[in-house]
């Protein structure tokens, strides 16, 4: 609780700084997606909510902290809400509204207890300087240290979002 309160004071002081003369912005994203298993033949998915809050610097990085709600929509019904920080690079493509971006999330998940973390590359589509489209590609990866049989659980990760 007391990191998490430390993450919240920090964003809240990195809004209200400048840097290079340009001011420091909110940004925040909500997306949802898909997630597939590739080592099994298995009908169920993996449904996610997320978002994520944090700074844009210089239009071409993002740092921020956000959560997840996953859900395993089967028999039965299993689900998991990771909390984790983010750090985003983004590539502006010449003077269009495209950028790419590498991203990677990296945290806890707190149902099982286990470590989370997610890379992926995207895309960012523009609507306007403050709002845009957001798809991309990750990898999730779940592990949980300690058990008799070290369980991991890796997912491919397909997410639409949008930008604020």
């Amino acid at each position: 609780m007391k990191k998490l309160l430390l993450c919240m004071i920090l964003t809240g002081l990195a809004l209200t700084a400048t840097a290079g003369g340009k001011k420091v912005r909110y940004q925040g994203e909500l997306a949802g997606g898909i997630a597939l298993e590739p080592k099994t033949t298995s009908p169920d998915k993996w449904y996610e909510i997320t978002t994520r809050q944090g700074v844009r610097l210089f239009d071409y990085l993002f740092v921020g902290a956000g959560f997840s709600y996953i859900a395993r929509i089967g028999t039965p019904i299993d689900r998991e809400i990771p909390v984790f920080g983010t750090l985003r690079g983004y590539l502006p493509l010449g003077k269009s509204r495209v950028s790419l971006y590498a991203s990677c999330d990296a945290g806890y998940a707190c149902e099982f207890r286990e470590g989370y973390y997610r890379p992926s590359i995207g895309v960012d589509i523009a609507l306007s300087r403050r709002m845009g489209i957001t798809l991309d590609v990750g990898y999730r990866h779940f592990s949980i240290a300690g058990t008799p049989y070290d369980l991991t659980d890796s997912y491919l990760v397909f997410t639409a979002g949008f930008r604020f």
